[in-house]
This record gives C-alpha cells, structure tokens and sequence, in this order.
C-alpha cells in the first residue's frame, strides 16, 4: 500500500546477462543513457567492460608495485 508521501523514484535495477558480450554491450548502452553512479558485477574479468563502463586507468598496479620495491 502506498503512502501519500511516496513518490516513484527509481533507487535501483537489475539485470542479468547470458554472455560477456551482452554484459559489455549493456554497460555500453547505459553509459550512452547518460547514468553516472552503476556497477557491473562478474565473477570473471571481461575483456572491454572498463571501457564500456567509461572507467579511467587504475592506479593500483602503480602503487603495487611502488610499494612491492
């Protein structure tokens, strides 16, 4: 039952995806829709998702390393 107060905001969707292709390309799609704050979940890496995703060059590797010298 809905209160008077409520209001239709949207906080979160799901999806699921079959292939990592589907997944890269889904990522595409929401990117292209203008949405800022999403993640992608996978229990493996997939190759292009970062891009996908608009994401920047990490820069972990960098101080792993630093830090491993």
């Amino acid at each position: 039952m809905a209160s008077a107060s409520s209001s239709n905001t949207v906080f979160g969707i799901l999806a699921r995806f079959e292939t990592p292709g589907e997944l890269v390309a889904g990522s595409r799609r929401v990117r292209q829709e203008g949405y800022a704050k999403w993640d992608a979940h996978c229990p493996f890496p997939v190759h292009g998702l970062e891009t996908a995703m608009g994401l920047e060059r990490s820069w972990v590797p960098w101080f792993s390393f630093l830090f491993a010298m």
